[in-house]
């Protein structure tokens, strides 16, 4: 009897580590959430898909996954398909590249708070020739602590001898941008050589106000910013499964 019950229990306990061992994949978990109308699940298969993550890297499936977020109203869908037809992502069988179609579906994400959609839509209207758009997208993002905006910020102030209404960063407001980039960046030589640069065109006091207004000062990421920021751990939590998986 003893020996039936041992039996038992080793029977048992080789099933429970069977199933330990091949439990249900990201994918599948994700996919079944995705099918249920959960535009989110949909945006993170596609990541799975673009970045080639426990299933095998394709950009079509890609694609349809963003698609299918971007439709189901996800903002990083969106961004995603805008990605994907400005050709971030080079030629894909099936995408026709569309520069109109890229920036409508980054200015959902930018607008819903993405700071890189954000900072994407800075460039764009950059090279539109839209300085005050470029702006306005840059501050956005680098209020959010996007390093990359606040260089661009500093770049503009520093096209060959712009007018302030050229590019609509007068030296205050490139002072600010600076010390922000000082909170995130405290030790950067060319930061440094920029601040002597830019103070010797304002007064002391005007230095002094500025400083305060920086002196607390901290990135203030968006929602959507933070949850994009999480990548697969986020996609975990959306797939309902622990961090262990």
């Amino acid at each position: 009897m003893r020996t039936a019950i041992l039996i038992f229990f080793l029977l048992l306990s080789h099933t429970h580590l069977s199933f330990a061992e091949e439990p249900a994949s990201l994918h599948d978990l994700l996919l079944v959430k995705a099918n249920s109308g959960n535009a989110e699940a949909s945006y993170h298969l596609g990541m799975l898909y673009n970045n080639g993550i426990g299933v095998e890297k394709s950009p079509v499936k890609a694609f349809a996954f963003f698609e299918e977020a971007a439709q189901g109203g996800n903002a990083l869908g969106h961004y995603k398909m805008g990605c994907y037809y400005g050709g971030q992502f080079g030629n894909i069988d099936g995408i026709i590249l569309d520069a109109q179609k890229a920036k409508t579906h980054k200015q959902i994400a930018a607008e819903a708070g993405y700071r890189i959609a954000q900072h994407d839509m800075a460039a764009i209207a950059f090279r539109a020739g839209d300085t005050e758009a470029a702006v306005k997208w840059a501050k956005k993002a680098g209020e959010q602590g996007y390093i990359p905006a606040l260089s661009s910020l500093l770049s503009l102030y520093k096209m060959p001898n712009p007018s302030e209404s050229e590019s609509g960063i007068t030296d205050k407001e490139a002072y600010l941008v600076l010390l922000k980039m000082k909170v995130l960046a405290p030790k950067n030589d060319n930061i440094e050589k920029l601040q002597q640069e830019i103070e010797s065109n304002l007064s002391e006091r005007t230095i002094n106000d500025i400083r305060l207004i920086t002196e607390n000062w901290l990135p203030s990421p968006s929602h959507i910013s933070r949850l994009a920021s999480q990548g697969i751990r986020r996609s975990k939590i959306v797939a309902g499964v622990s961090d262990t998986l």
